[in-house]
Order: C-alpha cells, then sequence, then structure tokens
C-alpha cells in the first residue's frame, strides 16, 4: 500500500498533529519500506530542481521589457 501511495504522489513532507513523518513510524527492520521513501524523496528534489528558473535563459536584455518605455 505505501509503494502504491508513493507512486501516486503522496507528499512525503506532510506531518501529523504531533510533528512526525508518516516515515518515522515505519520500522527500522523494514529496509524495503525506507527505501521506497528515500527513493520518493530522491524523485522530489529532482524535480524541484527542473523546475526552477535560470536568469541565464536568454541573452542580454532579453527579459520581458518591463523597464522599457
Amino acid at each position: 500500500m505505501v509503494e502504491s501511495l508513493l507512486e501516486a504522489g503522496a507528499d512525503t513532507k506532510i506531518r501529523d498533529k504531533r510533528g512526525e513523518l508518516a516515515e518515522s513510524f515505519v520500522p527500522p527492520t523494514d529496509e524495503e519500506t525506507r527505501k521506497l521513501f528515500r527513493k520518493a524523496r530522491a524523485q522530489i528534489m529532482t524535480v524541484s530542481k527542473d523546475d526552477i528558473a535560470s536568469d541565464d535563459d536568454g541573452e542580454e536584455g532579453s527579459g520581458s521589457g518591463s523597464d522599457e518605455d
């Protein structure tokens, strides 16, 4: 079930009312489930970095033109 939720995009950063993450409830001996959480976090980090726009995308002065008259 955990694998299905993570593959469907479950947010691994949500905390309960005590501030605990879902992963903190996984027993230390359940390496398979812990691996699924690590994989999900890695995918989130990859997507987050890809979503960041670079200021170097265009030639100098190729911005929105909002400073022009």
